[in-house]
């Protein structure tokens, strides 16, 4: 046995000659395992809150896609076209689109 300082707290512990892996004693060590076990969990409660809103924004554009009548082919390929130059009939066009879809919406109300 060797003995060696932790790296946090600067206390003396005891550890076997190859075990240089080892740099924290068993209480800085067990603090930080628990740090990184509740880091783990609230990333684990952010990504289910990310997995549960894109779900909800699937079926908006779902919804979307339905109430439109406009095929999801086409909106895939609308929606890249309005970041064409200004002044492109293409990009007018694409431009226009959410305006018309918004204008049916509401006259659909």
């Amino acid at each position: 046995m060797t003995r060696a300082t932790c790296t946090e707290c600067g206390r003396h512990f005891n550890r076997r000659a190859d075990e240089d892996w080892k740099t924290r004693c068993v209480t800085c060590w067990r603090a930080s395992r628990a740090r990184a076990d509740n880091e783990a969990d609230r990333l684990r409660v952010q990504l289910s809150k990310a997995m549960t809103e894109a779900a909800i924004l699937r079926r908006q554009v779902a919804r979307l896609e339905t109430q439109t009548g406009i095929p999801p082919e086409m909106l895939a390929r609308l929606l890249p076209l309005r970041q064409e130059p200004r002044g492109s009939d293409v990009s007018g066009l694409a431009a226009l689109m959410p305006v018309r879809v918004r204008q049916t919406d509401e006259a659909g109300r």
